[in-house]
């Protein structure tokens, strides 16, 4: 058995020991708070909205083609937004992204689906609902293109294009608000 002087030497090693493991641990709790926090908001913080009234993105199987079309002239109204994209399930783990809709509908992905016969005018209107940040739209152009043909459309304004459906062909049409292109904002135009 120890001394009451052996214990006195002891404790205070004792002590730093236990006080050292604290502040690590605490350092450590601090570290998995913080790294809990930045995978929450990577997975859904939209910074515009509330997650809760972010719209559902839809699985676009491309077999309804989007806008009004009359007198060989198709409208459509776009719009750029954010929604909840449920990659895996539908009940699984969602991200925020921005993604392609009809006005008035669900964002999807791919995007609304262009399908016009040959020849056709598209009169293709933008709106951008991203909160902070420039829609830089391209491929709504005639093809055969050189693909430099954009349309920059600001936060909370709209833009409008028009072009005929040039050579037949399977075309597709994305935006960029970083330089890159990303896959959630895109769609596919058919000319037949």
């Amino acid at each position: 058995m120890a001394t009451l002087s052996e214990l006195r030497f002891a404790f205070p090693r004792f002590a730093a020991y236990l006080l050292r493991f604290l502040v690590v641990a605490a350092g450590r709790a601090v570290l998995l708070l913080v790294a809990a926090s930045i995978a929450l908001a990577w997975a859904g913080a939209s910074g515009a909205e509330p997650q809760e009234s972010l719209p559902r993105i839809s699985a676009n199987a491309n077999r309804v083609p989007a806008g009004e079309l009359g007198d060989g002239v198709l409208t459509i109204r776009l719009e750029v937004r954010e929604g909840k994209w449920y990659p895996e399930a539908e009940e699984g783990p969602w991200l925020v992204v921005q993604a392609f809709a009809e006005e008035g509908r669900a964002p999807e992905i791919p995007g609304p689906l262009i399908r016009v016969p040959q020849g056709t005018e598209v009169r293709a209107s933008v709106r951008n609902l991203l909160a902070n940040a420039t829609a830089v739209v391209r491929g709504l152009a005639e093809r055969p293109s050189d693909g430099k043909q954009t349309l920059a459309v600001p936060p909370g304004e709209t833009r409008e294009v028009r072009f005929r459906a040039g050579a037949p062909g399977t075309y597709y049409y994305w935006a960029t608000t970083t330089g890159k292109t990303m896959e959630e904002r895109f769609g596919v135009v058919v000319a037949q």
